[in-house]
């Protein structure tokens, strides 16, 4: 997956794109100062460059290799043991060339002050963070999903928001990652699925998993991000709604009227709602 697209296999940029979107953007500045400052400032001895090709070629390597696996676009994660060999590349600005150009050297140190800034800024959310040229966090799951996302961080959290919020009760929750969480026992439902929109492979009502194939019905429902943009899920319907809650970056509550569904049901090319088959 990457932004609203699905495919067989995947792309071989998806971990340079990945990197470019998760990462505080005074980050990749240092990262583009530094190669600059490396090729035009620095004066290379032949035990230098040898240094330089030592430090950065395990990294490169790494990321050329998973790179090349299309068929498994799917976690960022897979490429960080390479960021270290980079971080530390990006030494070359402390170096006694650059420091003679004080202003470059006070703006990459500025870079690196701004970049901790905006990882603490997101505090305790750093899992979900996306930076400002894809619209932060919020907009982040259009852009990447899985463990890029949502990896179960949020879960305890959703059960203080349940606790909380009394007088919003859920009529069904939705959460991609294993039932072992117990997400559904932690907002006290036993029974009640989210009702599932189409089925996108076959464009008709999907009647899985134990949901509803009435479709969208009226009720207050809780989603982890990951089934709202899964291929096929049946949920993509509530990427037009806006939630009513966020329970850090990664949950949001939807709470659907009959007069919500309707219109959804009408867009969807369902028949209209009968009074017995509304949830509440």
């Amino acid at each position: 997956y990457l932004r609203g697209e699905w495919r067989t296999h995947g792309w071989w940029y998806y971990y340079l794109y990945a990197t470019v979107v998760k990462e505080p953007l005074p980050f990749l500045a240092l990262g583009i100062l530094a190669v600059m400052a490396g090729v035009l400032l620095v004066k290379w001895t032949r035990a230098g460059i040898c240094d330089a090709i030592h430090l950065l070629m395990p990294g490169m390597a790494l990321f050329a290799f998973v790179s090349s696996q299309t068929g498994f676009n799917h976690h960022l994660r897979y490429v960080l043991p390479a960021f270290p060999f980079f971080a530390i590349g990006i030494g070359v600005l402390g170096s006694q060339e650059v420091r003679q150009f004080r202003w470059l050297y006070r703006l990459s140190f500025g870079l690196a002050i701004l970049g901790s800034l905006a990882s603490v800024s997101i505090s305790p959310h750093w899992h979900a963070f996306f930076n400002v040229t894809v619209g932060g966090p919020q907009n982040g799951p259009f852009h990447l999903l899985d463990s890029n996302v949502d990896w179960g961080q949020d879960v305890l959290l959703f059960k203080r928001w349940v606790q909380s919020h009394p007088e919003l009760p859920l009529d069904g929750v939705e959460y991609a990652l294993p039932a072992w969480l117990g997400v559904r026992s932690l907002a006290g439902i036993d029974s009640g699925f989210v009702p599932k929109g189409y089925d996108q492979t076959q464009k008709k009502p999907d009647s899985s998993g134990g949901n509803s194939d009435t479709g969208p019905s009226p009720g207050r429902y809780a989603l982890s991000v990951i089934p709202i943009y899964r291929e096929d899920s049946g949920y993509d319907y509530f990427q037009r709604i806006e939630p009513i809650a966020r329970v850090g970056w990664t949950i949001r509550v939807y709470e659907l009227t009959q007069s919500d569904t309707d219109q959804i049901r009408d867009s969807l090319g369902y028949e209209p709602l009968k009074r017995d088959q509304i949830l509440k």
